[in-house]
């Protein structure tokens, strides 16, 4: 399987999750090319925060989170792209001092960013729910430093968009799902148990391609823990 997409920081993303997410180990050469092409991207032109730019290519036809929903918008897609480089960089644990490097003043550029949002101090939620999610999976990653107090705070916020039925407002359905499953925390399996009921019955729909694929895998495991 092609992991590297030098047309598309999204495509290349995706194919790391894909990997990740499924226990499959990345050959260590794609994994030192991946990691060099992902940081040398941090900062560039259309970079969110100073984090890693999308290509051309990304904004051009849109991406699609790892669950298949998508994000069209300019902003959401330099946001999200760059909160999940982040993330991918920090799993990958490349050795390599510009990586390192370049992670870093990345996590800088999001900090000072999360700092001057009068919104986020708030309420600990950021601008829309699906780049909020996308800022939990860097978070619960080990992203974001001194950011990561608000982790808690967001989560009891989030709790205030349920919509009484399984799912919240605002918030995708399957990427939200991912997110509290990887943050791990008491108050996000509380909310995966508010979704329990829609999640049983959804489980068994998932089509046959990656994503329906990696629905069920997700909502499998959510289900056996709760």
């Amino acid at each position: 399987m092609q992991i590297l997409y030098k047309n598309s920081l999204a495509k290349t993303i995706d194919a790391v999750e894909e990997f990740l997410f499924f226990g499959r180990a990345i050959p260590a050469k794609e994994k030192i090319k991946v990691c060099d092409w992902i940081a040398d991207r941090q900062g560039m032109q259309h970079s969110y925060a100073r984090m890693f730019a999308p290509t051309d290519y990304d904004f051009e036809y849109g991406v699609r989170v790892f669950t298949g929903e998508k994000v069209t918008s300019g902003a959401a897609i330099g946001h999200i792209m760059g909160e999940e480089a982040c993330r991918v960089l920090r799993l990958l644990k490349s050795p390599s001092q510009n990586v390192k490097d370049a992670l870093r003043r990345a996590n800088l550029g999001m900090n000072r960013r999360l700092m001057g949002s009068g919104r986020f101090q708030k309420s600990a939620i950021f601008c829309c729910g699906i780049c909020t999610a996308s800022l939990w999976r860097n978070i619960a990653a080990g992203g974001l430093g001194p950011n990561r107090k608000y982790l808690k705070k967001s989560l009891k916020t989030f709790r205030k968009y349920r919509d009484g039925k399984g799912r919240w407002r605002v918030f995708p359905f399957y990427y939200t799902l991912l997110s509290l499953l990887e943050i791990g925390s008491k108050d996000a399996w509380i909310e995966l148990q508010y979704a329990g009921r829609v999640i049983e019955r959804l489980v068994t729909r998932q089509g046959s391609g990656k994503y329906g694929k990696r629905r069920k895998v997700m909502m499998e495991s959510i289900l056996e823990k709760i």
